[in-house]
């Protein structure tokens, strides 16, 4: 059932099950994604967070949870 909706959103014929890699890929590009999105918010904080909201955020955790993500997207690579 699975299978059969990948195969018509993405329009390819090779295996997408557990154990051949395409999840591995999935969460590699999710967290890659999430790290990149991370990344960008901690270079313009200006742009992408509210100045009200930013002593709210334990930034030694944010550092962490970013630095995580990163380490997850290699892992999964």
């Amino acid at each position: 059932m699975i299978e059969q909706r990948i195969n018509e959103t993405f329009g390819d014929t090779d295996p997408s099950g557990f154990g051949t890699g395409w999840w591995s890929g999935v969460l590699s590009t999710f967290f890659g994604l999430l790290a990149l999105g991370g990344v960008i918010c901690f270079h313009f904080p200006q742009l992408l967070s509210s100045p009200e909201f930013r002593h709210y955020y334990p930034m030694p955790l944010m550092r962490v949870l970013l630095k995580g993500a990163i380490v997850t997207a290699m892992i999964f690579e």
